[in-house]
């Protein structure tokens, strides 16, 4: 039987050990990784004693909870054993049926067999770095040669993230126009650095910061979750150089997942560093489909007399 578990009411214990020894990849799911970017808004849906559990972010706005995907999390889903399609869509019928869902993504080893949309990203398995890099496309592998030149005009900066950075992100960053939510990125990330699973990598000359790249350190993956460049930079190839020095510090432990996209130029940017694509189904209601589903569920606690 699934049940919902309050989070004051999860046994962390319990739920740890599923997380960690699960057949899908919960880095996302850690508790540390969502107390700080769902800000402790979050439960989890349990199986039995544990056997499989699913945890939900939400937010709440107007005194009502709406399950929705927190910042820098990509997706989440069930954990288990093994992949059970049943089990899955039991989780999927019980969360569609008990909560007000906005967006939920489900883990990229839940098998559904539901017609949902699917999100692409793109990995890079763990390995030998000069073998890795033997898969960059020849282009890429040209990209990355830091000449002489380009090490005496630009510097890489390796795990800080001081007000040279955040004024860098709040300037620079694309595809949030609202201030407020550019603020609250940035205070995710540094809340995520100081709990040490937040890394950073970034170039810089003279003319200040040109690149900057943030990374979430999973147990089985590193995640890029920022990635801000300058408009017009002095070289095109500091991004390439920037995303390999990542990829030559982390490589040898675990995957490297650029947590992409399916626009055109941001997956040939990733294909073209020698990743696979994957796929994961996930829920995205737009707002007249959740006032509806609100108002359904409003109207079923009423009773007519």
């Amino acid at each position: 039987m699934i049940r919902k578990t309050e989070y004051n009411a999860i046994d962390f214990t319990k739920y740890r050990k599923r997380i960690s020894t699960a057949f899908q990849n919960g880095d996302y799911a850690e508790k540390d990784f969502l107390d700080i970017t769902s800000n402790k808004r979050w439960f989890a849906l349990v199986y039995g004693d544990y056997e499989a559990v699913m945890p939900v972010a939400y937010t709440v706005h107007l005194g009502f909870r709406f399950v929705m995907m927190p910042k820098f999390c990509h997706y989440l889903g069930i954990f288990s054993d093994h992949d059970d399609i049943q089990l899955n869509r039991a989780f999927y019928q019980y969360l569609v049926g008990h909560f007000v869902v906005m967006h939920y993504a489900f883990n990229p080893h839940n098998t559904l067999n539901i017609n949902l949309p699917k999100g692409c990203s793109y990995i890079i398995p763990s390995g030998n770095y000069e073998k890795v890099k033997k898969n960059y496309h020849s282009g890429r592998r040209r990209n990355i040669r830091t000449t002489e030149t380009f090490l005496n005009t630009f510097q890489i900066l390796d795990n800080r993230f001081g007000e040279e950075d955040k004024c860098f992100l709040i300037k620079y960053m694309k595809g949030i126009k609202n201030r407020k939510q550019k603020n609250q990125y940035i205070a995710l990330a540094e809340q995520l650095f100081r709990a040490g699973i937040l890394t950073t990598v970034a170039i810089s000359s003279e003319n200040g910061l040109q690149s900057l790249g943030c990374f979430y350190d999973g147990s089985r993956s590193s995640y890029l979750g920022i990635f801000v460049n300058r408009p017009e930079l002095p070289d095109r190839n500091i991004p390439s150089v920037l995303i390999d020095r990542k990829i030559q510090l982390c490589i040898e432990k675990v995957n490297f997942d650029f947590a992409g996209s399916r626009v055109k130029n941001v997956a040939d940017f990733n294909s073209r560093f020698g990743a696979e694509a994957y796929y994961y189904p996930y829920i995205l209601r737009n707002k007249k489909e959740v006032i509806h589903i609100l108002l359904k569920n409003l109207a079923k606690q009423v009773k007519i007399v």
